[in-house]
């Protein structure tokens, strides 16, 4: 019986390779053994504890609070993908001689790099509209951080002390241009000033002012929408997220960067809305009421972002599909989990008259 035995070592090393490219939120995300098991479509409820206040001591009295301030995060496996299966007849395999093991592990590599490619970009999606859902906003769309000076990266880490994030475990996941600028700094690969060669030798950069440093290609440019013209339908209440809208003309895009009149906050889109939607969904909730035909700005062109978080502000959510008891009809399947990144994939072969098919998959959310 076939198996997969024979294509580990190509499995292995195709892992390997994709593990070291740019997916810097995956490893920089927090991780859940249990949220990890959870099916497809089903919703997990993480406990998030709240701040907590004080009071005095008064004796023969006990503390008034009740110490059940927990909110509540749903968390999802929403996606179930495999990439393009890998086709290999018989005739074929023996037409390809010596190279046929380098271009199974090439053909691998690609697939594992698309399923890992859009784990990363989604999850960095879900950083960008957390943190400005959160009105955790710093720098000026269109302007690149890092120009000449880490002036930004000091600001950066204000913010996150004034926000009392704890200074352990903090990620700074930058766009490929931030990155890049990062790495033109003297004082980051100039070895004299950096105190070692990291930088200049491997491109690896290392913590920065407290922060973890990575690079990601999944945080792409977030489109400005076309919206003009649009109004509040309806007088809308303080922490609303679903916003009733009409009268405009064009989109919104998830990710946009908005804001009502007479509200001074800036508020991010959550779901794409179509030419003419009635309803604009905003990441967050409104921090004040907003009265009946209040007009919607959108308040920044295409811009690029970079995020920076603690890691239990980002649960990523992934395993390997589920088999149904007594397995399917695949040849063999195995699960294999890369050491570095902490993704998991799954590796079905499966038969057809004189030809096998490989896929490679993964669930995530």
């Amino acid at each position: 019986m076939l198996n997969l035995t024979g294509l580990m070592p190509q499995i292995f090393e195709a892992m390997d390779v994709v593990s070291r490219e740019a997916v810097g939120v995956i490893p920089a995300a927090s991780r859940s053994s249990k949220a990890d098991s959870v099916s497809i479509g089903q919703t997990l409820s993480v406990p998030v504890a709240l701040p907590r206040g004080t009071e005095d001591i008064r004796p023969g009295k006990e503390p008034t609070g009740k110490g059940d301030d927990f909110d509540r995060v749903d968390v999802k496996i929403e996606k179930m993908k495999t990439a393009d299966p890998i086709w290999w007849s018989g005739d074929e395999e023996s037409s390809q001689g010596e190279l046929l093991n380098a271009e199974k592990q090439d053909q691998i590599t690609q697939a594992m790099r698309a399923l890992s490619n859009e784990i990363e970009a989604d999850i960095a999606l879900e950083g960008v509209i957390a943190g400005i859902g959160a009105g955790n906003i710093y720098g000026v769309a269109g302007t690149t951080p890092f120009a000449g000076s880490l002036t930004d990266m000091a600001h950066v880490r204000r913010v996150m002390n004034d926000m009392g994030v704890p200074k352990s475990e903090r990620q700074f996941v930058a766009n490929s241009i931030a990155a890049a600028n990062i790495l033109s700094l003297p004082n980051i690969t100039h070895v004299e000033k950096a105190g070692g060669d990291t930088e200049l030798r491997t491109g690896i950069i290392r913590p920065i002012m407290g922060l973890n440093i990575w690079e990601s290609g999944g945080l792409n440019p977030i489109e400005a929408g076309t919206a003009s013209d649009y109004l509040v339908n309806g007088t809308v209440e303080k922490g609303a997220k679903q916003i009733n809208i009409d009268t405009g003309s064009g989109t919104f895009k998830m990710g946009n960067i908005i804001s009502f009149a007479g509200d001074a906050n800036k508020y991010v889109v959550a779901e794409d809305v179509p030419t003419g939607g009635t309803v604009l969904k905003i990441a967050g909730g409104l921090k004040q009421a907003v009265a009946d035909n209040a007009a919607i700005t959108m308040e920044v062109d295409t811009y690029l972002p970079s995020i920076a978080f603690h890691r239990n502000a980002l649960l990523l959510v992934c395993r390997p599909p589920k088999l149904p008891s007594g397995g399917d009809k695949a040849l063999d399947v195995k699960d294999i989990i890369d050491p570095v990144s902490g993704l998991p994939f799954q590796g079905g072969l499966e038969g057809d008259c004189l030809q096998n098919r490989l896929e490679i998959r993964a669930a995530g959310g």
